[in-house]
C-alpha cells in the first residue's frame, strides 16, 4: 500500500516523520511526506492510504483535494488530518477526520500510530472500528436521495 502524508506546513510533516519512526523506521522509509499536492495526486495510485491537511490553496484544499484523488484512484482511502476540518465533508470524497489539535503532540503522535499500523485491505469502518477517535462518515439513503452522515 501506498501511504502518502501531506501537510502544509514542513514542521507538522517533520513531527508525523519523527514519530512513526519511533514506532516503525521501516514504516517511515515507506511514506511518501510531501507539502506538494502535485506529488500527492501522481503517487496516489491502486491501494493509497492518504492523509492530508485542509489549507492547502484552492482547488487543492480538503474535499476538492478530496474529489481530485479519489477522481484518479476511486479506491484510495482519503483522510483529513487538520486544525480546521471541514464543517460537512463530503463523504464521496472523504473517508474520514483524524483530529488535530492545538494543544500538544498527543494527535501527532496519535496520526502516527495509524501509520505504523497494519494498513493492508484497510477500510474505513475497519479504521475506525480500530481507532475510535477517527471520525468515519459514510453515505446513507433516505427518503428523498442521499445524504451524507457521520457514524458519530
Amino acid at each position: 500500500m501506498q501511504i502518502i502524508v501531506a501537510q502544509k506546513c514542513p514542521d507538522h510533516l517533520e513531527k508525523i516523520r519523527r514519530y512513526v519512526a519511533e514506532l516503525d523506521e521501516e514504516r517511515d522509509q515507506e511514506i511518501l511526506y510531501t507539502s506538494d499536492p502535485n506529488a500527492v495526486e501522481v503517487n496516489a495510485e491502486g491501494e493509497a492510504f492518504v492523509v492530508s491537511g485542509n489549507v492547502f490553496e484552492s482547488p487543492t484544499s480538503g474535499t476538492d483535494f478530496g474529489r481530485r484523488i479519489k477522481e484518479r484512484n476511486p479506491g484510495a482511502l482519503f483522510f483529513i488530518f487538520s486544525f480546521d476540518p471541514p464543517d460537512f465533508p463530503d463523504a464521496k470524497v472523504i473517508d474520514g477526520i483524524i483530529p488535530k489539535g492545538y494543544s500538544n503532540d498527543k494527535d501527532f503522535r496519535f496520526l502516527a500510530m495509524i501509520l505504523a499500523s497494519d494498513l493492508d485491505g484497510m477500510t474505513p469502518q475497519k479504521l475506525g472500528a480500530k481507532f475510535p477517535r477517527i471520525r468515519i462518515y459514510t453515505l446513507r439513503e433516505v427518503k428523498v436521495g442521499i445524504r451524507v452522515q457521520s457514524d458519530f
